[in-house]
């Protein structure tokens, strides 16, 4: 993944907290590189108003310290990404294709065992189909889940020297006493983040699988 010329990169992802747990150490890498990073979040994933407003905030905050725009679809109308019709979602993302103009896009893992994931997933390879970009695929980040067949990434980011400031995001969600949707096994997100940097040769590593690379020769 070349990252010395300044990149548009986007993520489109599902809840929040999806993007931060699988990328944000690259998320933050790329800030500090001078890049300009996009999230959107398709839904709120929340059914209360007292832990809506939560993980809104908690949104932002991440957002504040991984250095990315946060956007929304539908104003957080949604808690599931099943109750958008697909054609609007698609629309959506064509319009935010257009408007952003981004050289990179992330989105979750069409093999992913999460539904709305692969709803997301569906979506955005939907509208990318004209586009000319390279569209990276991120991991499952659901650890306790049997998946049909394996995720093989082919694309790794050393992110040892933001890794702090990635759990530090990640905690924004933690942060919460009441009852929220899941809390987030940071213990487990050490243990992949060192698996992948061993492979690597790093302390900490963060992988995605390369869907789609176009150039122009």
């Amino acid at each position: 993944m070349t990252t010395h010329v300044k990149k548009r990169i986007l993520f489109v992802v599902a809840h929040p907290d999806d993007a931060e747990l699988a990328a944000g150490g690259f998320i933050r890498k790329s800030a500090a590189q001078g890049h300009d990073i996009k999230t959107i979040n398709l839904t709120i994933s929340e059914n209360t108003e007292e832990t809506r407003n939560f993980r809104l905030k908690a949104a932002e905050n991440a957002a504040s310290i991984l250095g990315f725009q946060l956007s929304w679809y539908a104003d957080r109308k949604y808690n599931q990404v099943e109750e958008i019709p697909i054609s609007d979602l698609v629309g959506f993302i064509d319009k935010e294709i257009e408007s952003f103009q981004p050289d990179i896009i992330f989105t979750h893992w069409d093999g992913d065992s999460h539904w709305d994931h692969i709803l997301t997933s569906k979506a955005v390879m939907a509208s990318t189909r004209k586009w000319s970009g390279d569209l990276y695929f991120i991991p499952p980040n659901e650890l306790k889940t049997v998946r049909q067949y394996g995720f093989n990434p082919n694309t790794f980011v050393d992110i040892s020297d933001f890794f702090e400031l990635k759990l530090d995001a990640i905690h924004q969600y933690n942060s919460f006493q009441g009852n929220i949707f899941r809390s987030l096994n940071v213990e487990n997100v050490n243990r992949v983040n060192s698996y992948f940097g061993i492979i690597m040769g790093c302390d900490k590593g963060e992988a995605f699988l390369l869907q789609q690379k176009i150039e122009i020769l």
